[in-house]
């Protein structure tokens, strides 16, 4: 068994404990309003902050009178330390959820004029019935009992905001661990309230010193740690919310600036088709290829925005008719028709996985071999081949064009990056494939010699349908 200084002792070794983690969370919560520009995570820092002199204040009066300073001064100074740390710390842990609501950050002038309230507040309240050792009780009732209350009124009804206002974003668990924090630990201070009322009403009650300062201990870890993970979900959910608007408005202008561009080919065409100016002639043409790459850009952003937006649906492919479906799409290329397709039509070609990401992989990877083949040589081909071992998959579409130097392996997956640059092309085809091979847990590989050919190859397992990139 312990004796009574030993207990306490114990009891200073947890504000002690308390202190490290107030300044943690001090620190912690300071970093993030810097990093995400939130003005009330700095009050619930100073809040954190003030905390610490709270322990401060509590671990240095519960020191046995052993291990004191014997002066009335100190004493009351220790008091109003933990007097005025409580009360700055309730009154930032208000200022902070108050601009959190309100979405405004208060006036610092206002905020001035608060500190100094509460200080005056503090000090005034430590000094009464300071220095007349008749008033024992009293001094108990104001230190400990109005501070706890105080204390316990603000956490109960931060509590209570935090899990029903719409301001703390959804329902996320660190939200409700936070507001449950909250609340549980005003709970707790109201006991200690309760205990200091009936204590001064002359009945024998008291609370174990394992009990005290213990259980504080855990709710304030569960505070620091809601606090955190409500701050990341919450911040994940302001960047889904973004990259979602982004996806929309690139699908938005690039769709509605589809429409011009075709009205612009179509009068293009039809003015080199009405005049015999050969010089005129070269000029339209000049102008369609222009607006065609333009074309194409934009084409490949709709794409991008559509693989983006689109949830992954696992569903069986005939892989037969789906190659069938991208060639006719390809048919009217001029370069198309005089490349040799090789393609081994099986029946057992069938797999599952998502359509739409499949066919935005193999149309890209054949388009781009369509467009940067080597007409000259004698049997210019695009082959594709399907092997399926087990529930793994292993597609191939292999050309015998123009080729791809080994420096450029790296960057061809990047955003806008041409190999050769001087290569007509958005720079996007390849990283479309990148980013739709990774929706179905897809790996792409590429293989190729300069003045050789190339070979693109497309490997998943039919089973895993979860965003993963690796190429």
């Amino acid at each position: 068994m312990f004796n009574s200084d030993e207990l306490v002792l114990r009891l200073v070794s947890v504000y002690v404990a308390q202190m490290g983690l107030a300044v943690i969370f001090a620190w912690g919560f300071f970093y993030f309003s810097r990093l995400y520009a939130r003005p009330f995570l700095s009050r619930w820092a100073v809040s954190w902050g003030a905390f610490f002199f709270v322990c401060l204040g509590m671990a240095y009066s519960t020191l046995p009178n052993s291990m004191r300073f014997n002066s009335v001064f100190l004493n009351f100074l220790g008091s109003a330390t933990y007097m005025t740390g409580g009360f700055i710390q309730s009154a930032f842990l208000l200022l902070g959820t108050y601009e959190l609501v309100k979405e405004t950050k208060l006036n610092k002038k206002v905020v001035t004029r608060i500190v100094l309230v509460t200080i005056v507040l503090a000090f005034g309240l430590t000094a009464l019935y300071a220095f007349d050792s008749t008033k024992f009780q009293q001094r108990y009732f104001i230190r400990i009992g109005l501070r706890c209350f105080i204390t316990a009124i603000v956490f109960i009804g931060c509590g209570v905001v935090t899990l029903v206002n719409r301001h703390f974003g959804e329902a996320s668990f660190g939200k409700r661990l936070l507001g449950i924090a909250f609340f549980l630990y005003g709970v707790e201070l109201m006991v200690y309230f309760v205990t200091v009322v009936v204590n001064v009403l002359g009945y024998d009650f008291t609370l174990t010193l394992s009990f005290f300062g213990v259980v504080d201990l855990f709710f304030i870890t569960l505070m620091g740690l809601g606090m955190i993970m409500w701050l990341l979900e919450d911040e994940r959910m302001k960047l889904k919310q973004m990259n979602a608007e982004l996806d929309s408005f690139f699908y938005n202008t690039s769709h509605d600036l589809r429409a011009p561009i075709s009205s612009i080919l179509g009068l293009t065409h039809v003015a080199r088709l009405e005049t015999g100016d050969k010089t005129m002639v070269h000029y339209f043409k000049m102008i369609e290829s222009k607006i065609k790459k333009l074309d194409e850009v934009i084409g490949d952003i709709l794409t991008f925005s559509k693989s983006a937006k689109l949830e992954i649906k696992k569903e069986e492919i005939d892989f037969n008719f789906l190659l069938k479906e991208i060639r006719s799409d390809l048919r009217f290329s001029e370069v198309a028709t005089k490349i040799r397709p090789v393609y081994r039509a099986n029946s057992a070609n069938v797999l599952k996985t998502d359509a739409v990401q499949l066919k935005i992989i193999l149309n890209n990877l054949i388009s781009n071999a369509i467009k940067y083949h080597d007409l000259d040589k004698d049997d210019p081909f695009i082959e594709v081949t399907f092997v399926k071992l087990g529930n793994e998959v292993t597609i191939k579409v292999i050309d015998n064009g123009r080729g791809i130097e080994k420096e450029h392996f790296d960057k061809i997956f990047d955003m806008f990056y041409r190999a050769p640059s001087d290569l007509e092309g958005s720079g996007l085809g390849l990283f479309i494939v990148k980013e739709a091979a990774g929706k179905i847990n897809g790996t792409v590989t590429v293989a190729s010699e300069l003045g050789k050919g190339s070979t693109f190859t497309l490997t998943f397992h039919e089973v895993s349908c979860h965003a993963s990139i690796d190429v």
